[in-house]
């Protein structure tokens, strides 16, 4: 199947994407499997009022990190993305996947190339290079980790949390990290 940018798809036709298999849920982020760029990618696509569109291509290797967890950890996620940005110099290194939340979008399907990968609005996430992953990758998964903790718990200040997620704040002070993880 060829996609294009913005692309639509309705409700009903997502829902029997999923009934055959063929979507995976990205909302909470993790570890993405699946083709490269070179190989077609793996297709976003972002929920809407109307359905879903089709925003962008991401490749297996790469790691999605949530929309709440890119916010909070904005800083750090630019600085570890920008580390080994296009550099191999990882590409040996044997990686433990134990404890990874995986987005394994793989399939042998003639039509699609790739399961979908469904996030849940267009909103501030962060896809980290193949590279920066493999360097960073328990950094990442943990970085996913707690901040899923923190928000099932309600164990942070809300008021320091929209200070921090707010465009004009700077690298939060050690203080203010202090008061959200204790």
């Amino acid at each position: 199947m060829t996609f294009h940018d913005n692309q639509f798809f309705s409700f009903e036709e997502i829902e029997k994407y999923k009934s055959l298999g063929l979507t995976v849920d990205g909302t909470k982020g993790g570890l993405l499997l699946g083709n490269l760029h070179k190989d077609d990618g793996i297709q976003m696509l972002f929920k809407h009022s109307d359905g879903y569109r089709l925003k962008g291509e991401v490749e297996g290797g790469e790691y999605l990190v949530n929309s709440e967890a890119a916010k909070l950890f904005n800083w750090e996620l630019k600085y570890i993305n920008n580390i080994e940005r296009d550099e191999p110099i990882f590409s040996k290194r044997k990686v433990d996947l134990n404890n990874i939340t995986i987005l394994d979008c793989r399939i042998g399907n003639e039509t699609f190339k790739s399961k979908l990968l469904l996030v849940d609005k267009f909103d501030f996430w962060c896809i980290i290079n193949m590279y920066s992953t493999i360097g960073h990758l328990y950094r990442l998964e943990n970085i996913n980790y707690n901040f899923e903790k923190l928000f099932e718990k309600e164990e942070f200040d809300r008021e320091a949390f929209k200070h921090i997620t707010s465009r004009k704040a700077e690298k939060p002070k050690k203080n203010l990290l202090k008061r959200l993880f204790g």
